[in-house]
């Protein structure tokens, strides 16, 4: 693993990527074509595709928990979430995930692993939430299930409440892309967050980064079936959220990104707007590894040291915001 801050210059960073090949780890993963993410064909029923993706994603070690809660926040359309409480509580803050899976699949359960251990890690409670998925319900709706999950959280609903300044957002893939949305709609009230999460972030829906051409064909996700989820979420064009975003008053953001990854540039690039914002951002790079590997059916110590190097980034935010 690579850490850049705001002072790593971003030519040498590139450099550096090209050098590093493949993890062995990778290397069978990577020749199965079931483990590539490529356009469905149409004529395959879409709950068969969505229960073959969520089957071959790997929940990874799950740590027991003090308590863990699973519960629904009443709106117009009821959204559930899971409530994971660590035995090592030690802050007030509270972590909101939202999963990946391209807007398409993914579920509370595929990253309960991923949860658990965000939890025990950064000794913070964890919301993840099950928002709306599409193609049956597309943009907005996984949008305001998010913004719903975190009104709640404001107003008291999960037994205490939760001011703004003590919630750390967090997304993998496309929930980087809900998290980082998430957290322009709060800046944009004056209710600035603790702190961002993304890990492998979608965050251009264009599609134009230099990874998407370098990594076009994966590993495991490819830009064709990147440009697909965008399609499925969103059926039209719009411009990369960082464009016309509040970035100058933006939380420390801490920013996880794969060298093998077509959504590679996706984090780099919104990691170079804040720095040259003079906004705080952590870039760490798994340079060896390919998109989604926080769920990917390896062995632990493959990976552990990537996802720890983000908890505990993710962890000084949580105690400096509401230690107990």
């Amino acid at each position: 693993m690579r850490l850049s801050h705001q002072t790593t210059g971003k030519y040498y960073f590139l450099l550096y990527h090209k050098a590093m090949s493949l993890h062995p780890a990778l290397t069978p993963i990577a020749a199965d074509p079931k483990m590539t993410v490529r356009v469905p064909p149409p004529t395959v029923p879409f709950a068969a595709i969505r229960k073959a993706a969520n089957a071959a994603m790997s929940t990874g070690p799950r740590p027991d928990m003090a308590r863990v809660e699973d519960t629904i926040v009443d709106a117009a359309t009821p959204v559930p979430v899971r409530l994971y409480h660590p035995s090592n509580i030690s802050s007030s803050s509270v972590i909101v995930f939202y999963h990946g899976g391209g807007f398409v699949w993914g579920s509370l359960d595929t990253h309960d692993g991923l949860c658990r251990r965000m939890a025990s890690r950064t000794g913070a409670k964890v919301v993840s939430v099950g928002y709306r998925l599409s193609p049956e319900a597309p943009f907005p709706a996984a949008e305001t299930d998010v913004g719903l999950v975190t009104d709640a959280l404001i107003e008291g609903f999960f037994e205490t409440t939760v001011t703004a300044d003590r919630l750390i957002l967090c997304g993998d893939s496309a929930g980087g892309y809900l998290a980082f949305l998430e957290t322009c709609r709060l800046v944009d009230r004056g209710t600035t967050p603790a702190g961002l999460g993304l890990i492998y972030p979608a965050l251009d829906p264009s599609c134009s980064g230099q990874s998407h051409v370098t990594n076009a064909g994966g590993p495991i996700l490819t830009t064709e079936a990147m440009r697909w989820f965008w399609t499925c979420h969103a059926p039209f064009d719009i411009a990369p959220p960082f464009e016309k975003a509040p970035l100058h008053t933006f939380p420390p953001t801490h920013i996880l990104v794969a060298g093998h990854d077509p959504l590679r540039n996706d984090g780099t690039r919104l990691h170079d707007h804040l720095s040259d914002l003079n906004v705080k951002s952590t870039l760490l790079e798994a340079p060896d590894m390919a998109h989604g590997f926080l769920n990917l059916p390896m062995a632990y110590d493959v990976w552990k040291s990537h996802e720890m190097a983000l908890f505990d980034s993710l962890g000084a935010t949580v105690m400096s915001h509401g230690a107990v």
